[in-house]
């Protein structure tokens, strides 16, 4: 007979009294070496980042690297092999940079040649060439050391034809085609040796592409994991260059887990963030207290960017009423899904848009990085060196706790079967779900609306392995975490 124990704890979820602001304080930062939009982002083991290629003043294509030292708060200018305009860029555990292809000026895709960045000695030098000439495309290190390369812009072969790279011999071979050309996708490694690809959009553009794929690195052959970003909730969609510009380690959590932005369009517009697992091969949805879609963010999300050590995410959104010049920054604090929204838009100088730009969150400064300031919000013609610092202010008055209803959940111990027992003062609505402890749901949302006073609730764990779950109650700006061990 299966002994069940049940331990509970309450976290209580404190709203802020926020004055008027857009979400973060927005002040000009120390000019690039350079000017480019457009640009992809990586950092190095010592602390520096670099911004590799990109689109120069008059749509030309990069050939120049900045490095940001954030501790004499310079950028240095350091001249790369070959121009790269929305090249491949893949970070090695050796800490060297693999760039390859990227596009000619005004965007025309032209080039298959490679090199490598040692940030030790801040120098480039020559990798080879890669069997098709890529812009927009991506890649990952697989675990035994190759580099898979995917996708392409405006070349139907490239957009289907993928290749792995040996840094060990410099050179690239043949592997399996994509089931779906596409340019802009994100690749993830997955922990069996394999790599994940999904999102961008067709060759030529059109609708995002939704199914992920599965890369097997013994066969070389690509299938399909799944039919949908995230298989209970069709319809969402993602890109590499929808606000998920910087490699993927700038986004990879402390448990291992990738988080990135998504959206769709149907029946509304919506933007949610979203896990993957590579242990398990899992997208899953990070469960948001309130949506991250607010008067002032129904413009979209320009960038995206992480905090890792404190699991916070920072978006970058623009308000459609602005016409474009209005930006803010929204919070998401992704151990407790809260998210904090501004109260106000941040209006910039004349000639000054950050619509084309990447940032990235510096924590020696604990100050976002904004670089690829244009003077136009509506063309690629007209990069500038500028760039800005953005210092997060989700904080402020964050101390006036609010009523949280009594919860209940018995009896202890338990043979699986459990009561929830949920008191309010007032007609309430609210959603129940269950997650392991590295916050994958463990059943869908259940919702209960308009709950009088005092509501009980069945909770049937019989089928779930011994273990600690947290079971989480959101609604009306509160949120309730009990926690449950269950044991054999």
């Amino acid at each position: 007979m299966r002994k069940n124990i049940l331990t509970l704890c309450m976290v209580f979820y404190i709203i802020g009294v926020h004055a008027q602001t857009a979400g973060g304080v927005f002040e000009p930062g120390p000019p690039m070496q350079t000017s480019r939009i457009a640009t992809a982002i990586g950092a190095t083991a010592s602390g520096e980042f670099l911004f590799f290629g990109g689109r120069s003043y008059g749509f030309v294509s990069s050939a120049f690297a900045d490095v940001f030292n954030p501790e004499t708060m310079v950028f240095t200018n350091v001249n790369m092999l070959y121009p790269h305009d929305n090249a491949v860029v893949i970070k090695t555990e050796d800490g060297r940079f693999f760039i390859a292809g990227g596009g000619y000026n005004l965007g025309v895709p032209a080039y298959n040649t490679a090199e490598w960045y040692d940030p030790e000695t801040r120098t480039f030098s020559d990798a080879g060439t890669m069997l098709y000439s890529r812009m927009q495309g991506t890649g990952i290190q697989l675990t035994d050391g190759r580099l898979l390369i995917v996708g392409g812009w405006y070349d139907p072969t490239a957009a289907v034809q993928t290749e792995l790279y040996d840094p060990a011999s410099g050179t690239s071979t043949a592997a399996g085609s994509l089931i779906q050309a596409r340019s802009s996708a994100l690749v993830l490694p997955c922990d069996d040796g394999g790599a994940v690809v999904f999102g961008g959009y067709p060759t030529y553009g059109g609708n995002y592409l939704a199914g992920v794929e599965y890369f097997d690195p013994v066969t070389n052959t690509f299938s399909v994991l799944q039919d949908e970003l995230i298989a209970d909730e069709p319809g969402y969609y993602t890109a590499y260059d929808n606000a998920n510009k910087e490699e993927p380690s700038l986004f990879q959590l402390a448990d291992g887990r990738y988080v990135f932005l998504a959206w769709r369009t149907d029946p509304v517009i919506e933007y949610i963030l979203v896990s993957f697992d590579p242990a398990t091969k899992a997208f899953e949805r990070i469960h948001l207290n309130t949506p991250l879609k607010s008067d002032l963010t129904d413009g979209g999300f320009v960038e995206m960017t992480i905090n890792i050590e404190e699991h916070l995410a920072y978006l970058l959104a623009a308000d459609a009423e602005a016409a474009g010049a209005g930006l803010s920054l929204v919070t998401v604090d992704l151990n407790t899904g809260n998210v904090y929204q501004p109260s106000i838009n941040q209006y910039f100088p004349d000639y000054t848009w950050l619509v084309f730009g990447n940032m990235v969150y510096v924590p020696q400064l604990e100050k976002i990085l904004f670089v690829g300031v244009s003077t136009s919000g509506t063309d690629y013609f007209n990069a500038t060196t500028g760039t800005y610092l953005i210092t997060p202010d989700y904080t402020v008055d964050i101390n006036e706790p609010v009523y949280q209803p009594k919860c209940e959940v018995y009896p202890n111990p338990s043979q699986g079967i459990l009561e929830v027992y949920l008191e309010v003062k007032e007609p309430s609505s609210f959603t129940f779900t269950i997650t392991d402890m590295a916050g994958r749901k463990m059943c869908n949302e259940i919702r209960h609306a308009a709950i009088e006073s005092n509501y009980k609730w069945r909770l049937d764990l019989q089928d779930f392995p011994a273990g600690t779950y947290n079971l989480l109650i959101m609604g009306n700006d509160i949120q309730i975490t009990k926690r449950i061990i269950i044991v054999d």
